[in-house]
């Protein structure tokens, strides 16, 4: 792949070395540094402090019926054979709403056999845990990306505490997204370790095995490989087919998921383009953009925090706008390339790797947009407003 006009390998290979060192001191200091811990600790509880009332609440009528608490895979577990026996129905079916969520399902099971639907605030609780270890990861990952303490226990405190994160954390049948966001996260730390310091095949292993166990947790998992082209990038590894190619079994399997998932959405929840029909073929054009922007501005201003977004007025100016905005926010990367700012590169690119397949263009759902959706993908925007 030939380098673009402007490209300079020598600053490219200087900001390499300086990353690796960054965060190679970052690793010493994160566990040798008492500051270290106490900033971590001190992000950690902001974050539980935050969820504690969630503690209180129940089960609520909304998804949690049918998947939880009028499911027979999950309400007939009362022992380790019901389990078992149910563990065999959950691996080969979708849930109620058309989705392959298994590990979600399983970790509900297994709730339901220690804890019965008498005591909700287990079950939130395990959310919230779930929740601190994608917090910790984040601290951990924007240290290993060459953020200095405050910079990265920031990005830490906005992904535990940005009102975003609400609908994940403190909805049971949102588990699905803490428990992805763990095992993504950790093949992303994985993954940056083993491109920044050396590459073992432990690694690898780790990161193929908590990459399948994402996808069981939640299809979105499927954007992995693309962030880790954005990693190679970071770390000054030359873009090519070869890099692409060294990916080949992530694509695969992302791409094996993606038309399993959209199989099982459309024979067991709602059909495609349903709950937009009344937009036009040029108007549903503008859907995703629009979603785009929308999502760009409640990272900042998360106005209008309600459990369904309806879609947008097709006769609106903002909604031909966002034609124009969504690309110039994602065309600004070329920009930050060329002026070697990789961390906003990183950002963008990342946030948009990981919310595109969730653009409701051509699939639906009730509303055009869900504050879960950006669970892991806020991250990147993340890292811009800490940096």
């Amino acid at each position: 792949m030939t380098r673009e006009k402007g490209h300079n390998p020598k600053l490219d290979s200087t900001f390499k070395s300086e990353a690796v060192q960054n965060s190679k001191k970052q690793d010493i200091s994160l566990w040798s540094d008492r500051k270290y811990i106490l900033t971590l600790s001190v992000v950690l509880l902001i974050s539980f402090i935050v969820y504690l009332p969630s503690l209180e609440n129940g089960f609520v009528d909304w998804d949690d019926g049918g998947i939880i608490y009028k499911n027979p895979n999950i309400i007939n577990v009362v022992n380790w054979e019901t389990f078992f026996k149910s563990a065999k129905e959950i691996f080969t079916s979708y849930d109620a709403n058309g989705n392959y969520n298994p590990l979600a399902l399983i970790s509900f099971a297994l709730e339901h056999m220690f804890y019965g639907l008498d005591s909700p605030g287990w079950w939130h609780l395990n959310n919230i845990l779930l929740h601190l270890v994608c917090v910790f990861l984040a601290f951990r990952i924007s240290l290993a990306l060459g953020l200095k303490l405050i910079p990265a226990a920031f990005c830490a405190l906005l992904f535990g505490i940005h009102p975003m994160r609400v609908e994940s954390v403190a909805w049971v049948t949102e588990r699905k997204d803490v428990l992805f966001g763990v095992f993504y996260l950790i093949a992303l730390n994985f993954y940056i370790n083993s491109v920044r310091l050396s590459s073992r095949k432990r690694d690898s292993l780790i990161i193929l095995f908590c990459f399948i166990l994402a996808l069981f947790s939640k299809i979105q998992a499927v954007s992995l490989p693309l962030s880790m082209l954005l990693i190679d990038y970071y770390f000054g590894r030359k873009l090519s087919i070869n890099l692409v190619y060294e990916k080949w079994l992530y694509f695969f399997i992302s791409l094996a998921a993606g038309i399993i998932g959209i199989y099982f959405l459309k024979v067991g929840g709602e059909s495609l383009g349903a709950s937009h029909h009344y937009f036009s073929i040029f108007q549903r054009i503008f859907i995703g953009p629009y979603s785009f922007v929308i999502y760009v501005i409640k990272s900042l201003l998360p106005y209008k925090m309600v459990p369904i977004h309806p879609y947008p007025n097709p006769d609106s100016w903002n909604f031909y706008a966002s034609l124009v905005i969504a690309p110039s926010i994602i065309g600004s990367t070329y920009f930050f390339y060329h002026t070697h700012k990789k961390i906003m590169v990183l950002g963008i690119l990342f946030f948009t790797f990981n919310i595109m397949f969730l653009l409701q263009t051509l699939s639906a759902g009730q509303g055009f947009i869900a504050d879960r959706f950006t669970y892991i993908a806020y991250f990147g925007l993340f890292l811009i407003y800490a940096s």
